[in-house]
């Protein structure tokens, strides 16, 4: 049974001045409120989904832990020619309006960490933009960070949500995550560069 609600299912309690969000459609209003998602603190760490005013914030974000992991190997230039990050610039087009979530783990409101959530298709969803900075890998956040984004993908009305890695050498550590989160391989779903391909029952 399909629980996604549609934009015209509009939350009577919610109004645009409680918080500053890139328009929000009411599948996540509604989620958000009844299940206290809004703000999930850690000490002085919140885990909250994207401002537009941290667009290019979490672009830059991005980039340099993906830089840091391909340290030698990868040059901001070839980086930009790979992945244009489009997805992060208009994060309400490609998420937040189209059944999706873009999250941001924040200290004292610098983004720290990235995680989202992308329709493939009705049933479908996709784990997206999960980066940590090197200070907060290994603490458990990540693991919180994944939850919320389940929970919402199940709430939404997804079945399945898969993943892909560039390479398993280079991010053993995320794929030790993934495969304790209960992920386990699959066939290619795209034709991205990735070689690693896993898929989750939610």
């Amino acid at each position: 049974m399909n629980n996604r609600r549609t934009n015209s299912e509009k939350s009577d309690s919610f109004t645009g001045e409680e918080i500053d969000t890139p328009d929000i459609p009411p599948i996540t209003e509604e989620l958000f409120r009844e299940s206290r998602w809004w703000k999930r603190t850690i000490s002085m760490i919140e885990i909250k989904p994207i401002q537009q005013h941290q667009f290019e914030q979490a672009k830059q974000f991005v980039i340099d832990v993906i830089l840091e992991f391909w340290q030698g190997d990868l040059t901001e230039d070839d980086l930009r020619r790979l992945d244009s990050m489009s997805d992060i610039e208009d994060a309400r087009t490609h998420y937040f309006e189209n059944h999706g979530l873009f999250l941001v783990l924040l200290d004292d409101e610098k983004i720290v960490g990235t995680g989202a959530i992308r329709r493939l298709d009705s049933d479908i969803c996709e784990l997206k933009r999960m980066w940590f900075d090197k200070q907060y890998r290994g603490k458990g956040l990540g693991w919180k960070m994944a939850q919320l984004l389940f929970d919402f993908a199940r709430q939404a009305g997804y079945q399945k949500v898969r993943l892909d890695l560039a390479r398993a050498e280079q991010q053993a550590q995320a794929l030790k995550l993934y495969t304790q989160l209960g992920f386990y391989s699959t066939e290619r779903y795209n034709d991205g560069p990735c070689e690693v391909f896993m898929e989750k029952r939610l």
